[in-house]
Formats: structure tokens, sequence, C-alpha cells
């Protein structure tokens, strides 16, 4: 859609810039027969040296500002392209996770995207999640820890990650949960 909304905007600047450079043209050339019959009216020779030619500044600073304007359109196509987001698939609930199962992981980071853990235990573990793809628990577990312990951590890079994970540490804190989110910081 975003592709379709730039060639549109691209077609609509070239028949405008078009269009407007054409319309010009056909008035300065009618400011020019009109001064040159003002001047034949006033007693005096209208040669090309005495009619007035309009400035041709205005048509090179309309050109520069729709390249000026094409180029952030195709400079901000790139950088979504580019900018470390991807095209997620159709629909997450048919994504094909890559299947954990049946281990123990302990102080370690495990990373979440793109992966399914299905009877895995899970002891003073960092997790990872940047949202780039789903991920999948089942039937995990959680090894117990001494009161005052970490039972794990969560992290991510990407910044709406950290923010869902501090507007849920919010709606836990609310219902008397004492979890804190912050980016790169531990949640108990």
């Amino acid at each position: 859609m975003e592709l379709f909304l730039l060639a549109l905007t691209a077609i609509a600047t070239v028949v405008g810039t078009v269009g407007g450079l054409f319309l010009q043209h056909r008035g300065n050339k009618h400011f020019e027969e009109q001064n040159r019959i003002m001047i034949e009216q006033g007693g005096g020779s209208a040669t090309q040296a005495h009619i007035y030619k309009p400035p041709r500044w205005p048509f090179i600073a309309m050109a520069l500002m729709v390249l000026l304007c094409w180029g952030g359109a195709i400079y901000d196509q790139f950088q979504r392209r580019s900018g470390g987001q991807q095209s997620l698939p159709a629909s997450w609930n048919s994504y094909p996770l890559k299947r954990v199962e049946h281990q123990r992981f302990k102080n370690q980071t495990v990373k979440l995207d793109d992966n399914e853990y299905i009877d895995v235990i899970f002891e003073n573990v960092t997790f990872v999640y940047n949202g780039k793809a789903p991920t999948r628990l089942n039937g995990v577990q959680f090894a117990p820890v001494k009161p005052g312990e970490l039972a794990g951590r969560i992290g991510s890079d990407n910044p709406v990650v950290v923010q869902t994970l501090q507007l849920a540490a919010a709606i836990d804190a609310a219902g008397g949960c004492n979890a804190t989110v912050t980016p790169g910081a531990d949640i108990q």
C-alpha cells in the first residue's frame, strides 16, 4: 500500500509540475505579447531586447522543491525497508516456529523470537524478545528461587517491545503485583 501511495504521489507531482510549468510558460508568452503591444501603442519600437522576460529562478526553485520531496519520500521508503523493521507474515498463528523441547536453561540468555519452547525448565534466565517473529511457551516451568532472588529477566532492543513490557508491568502493579520494567532492567 505504501508503494502504491508513493507511486501515486510521484505521478501527481509530475503531472502537477509539468502542468504548472506549461501554464506558467503560456502566461509568460501572453505577458510578452501584452508588453509588445503596449510598447508599440506608446510609439516605441518593440524589439526583443526591450520585451520583459520573467526570471527563471521560480522554475528552478519549483524543480528543486519537487526533487527534495521525492528524495525525502524515497529516503523514507529506504529507511523503513532497511531500518530494522521486517515485514511480518500474514498470520503469526501459522508462523513456522523452531521447536525447542525437553531442555533445561540455567543462567543463560534465551532468545524468544522465532522459537517455541515445549516442556522446558527455565532457571535464572534472561529472555530476549525483539518482536521480529512470534514465540510460544507450552508447558514450561520456572525453577523455584529463594525470596529476594530474580526468577528471570526480560529485555529487548526494540523500543516498542520495551514500552509494551512497561505497560504490562504497570497493569500488573495496579493489580498488586510488584513488577517493574525498564530497558535493560530485571523483572522480579
